[in-house]
């Protein structure tokens, strides 16, 4: 009988042993995948880590972003550069899209050679590789936003009275823009305008997103896929491929709008250098005074957003795809 409990009591430390030691193989795979998603969540030690391009998306919050960077800027000791008020005037529209790569390398020299390190640089401006110059690319960062509620914004910002009205120095006074629309267009809801089927909140697959009617600012995929042939067509499983591959190759971190406190604290842990405190100067300088915002914008109904939804089927594809990695990126920071 003795004997028996022996045997017992030996199979049982043994049993007990081996559950130690695969609880601590467990473990060590854990952590080592956990280190490992970590890794592919970070990417900014595979970028070149002066200088930071935030090519802003239209109406995602980008104006109020830009001016935090301002404020970083002096705090941790980097120069935020944009574009000068002169180059815009001679440039008279946001050339977003670069078909050719003389367009191309005019920007990329701008940022590569024109800027003191570390720097960040703010424009409009569809995702240029540096690769393709046998160049490190810089740290990307963006913002995005539910595809519906941002078209609705650009319709309302397009007619907001800031945006088309122009100050003439040469006359000493104020002058519509030459691209404001007509008075009925002006006064032209966004429901009305979807449902009178009007060319511009007309979202068809395959049209061009850079050419006419607002230039790309529709199209959020178009701001990551770049500069080749289908990011030019709205709607193209191949432009969301490619949008889908840049981000992961070279953004560091994809905010999200509807998700800005959680976005900064990402910004803040995946690139300090230049985020560090963000989370006092929006609270003290930026929050509830969001730049830009519209209150001559009505409310669009639940049944136009419905009817919407349909157009941008891979454009909230790739919103809820940066969404996923925003909240896998905040998790590994906060678990």
């Amino acid at each position: 009988m003795k004997l028996k409990e022996h045997v017992l009591d030996i199979c049982s430390f043994i049993s007990l042993l081996g559950a130690i030691y695969f609880y601590q193989v467990t473990q060590d795979l854990v952590n080592d995948l956990s280190q490992y998603r970590q890794a592919n969540l970070n990417i900014t030690e595979s970028l070149d880590q002066e200088g930071v391009v935030f090519n802003r998306v239209p109406k995602v919050g980008s104006e109020m972003f830009w001016a935090i960077l301002d404020k970083l800027a002096t705090l941790n000791n980097f120069t935020s550069y944009s574009d000068s008020p002169e180059v815009k005037r001679k440039r008279k529209s946001e050339n977003t899209f670069l078909a050719t790569q003389t367009e191309r390398r005019h920007y990329f020299d701008i940022i590569q050679l024109n800027l003191t390190k570390p720097y960040t640089y703010t424009k409009h401006l569809n995702y240029i590789d540096f690769t393709e110059f046998n160049v490190t690319n810089p740290i990307y960062i963006n913002l995005v936003r539910h595809p519906v509620d941002r078209v609705i914004s650009w319709y309302y910002y397009n007619r907001a009275p800031w945006h088309i009205v122009r100050w003439d120095q040469e006359r000493n006074d104020s002058t519509l823009s030459p691209n404001a629309p007509s008075l009925y267009k002006l006064k032209r809801t966004f429901e009305e305008c979807v449902l009178d089927r009007e060319d511009e909140c007309r979202y068809e697959k395959g049209q061009s997103v850079h050419h006419g009617r607002g230039g790309s600012h529709y199209s959020q995929i178009a701001f990551f896929c770049g500069h080749h042939w289908e990011c030019e067509v709205f709607e193209s499983p191949k432009a969301l491929a490619r949008a889908k591959a840049n981000v992961e190759k070279s953004f560091a971190v994809v905010g999200d709008l509807s998700a800005l406190e959680k976005s900064l604290t990402v910004f803040e842990a995946y690139l300090p250098r230049y985020f560090k405190g963000v989370h006092e100067v929006y609270f003290d300088h930026m929050k509830g005074a969001q730049k830009n915002k519209n209150i001559y914008k009505p409310k669009t109904s639940r049944v136009i957003r419905n009817q919407l939804l349909g157009n941008f089927t891979l454009e909230i594809q790739f919103y809820e795809f940066c969404q996923q990695r925003l909240h896998r990126q905040y998790l590994a920071i906060t678990e």
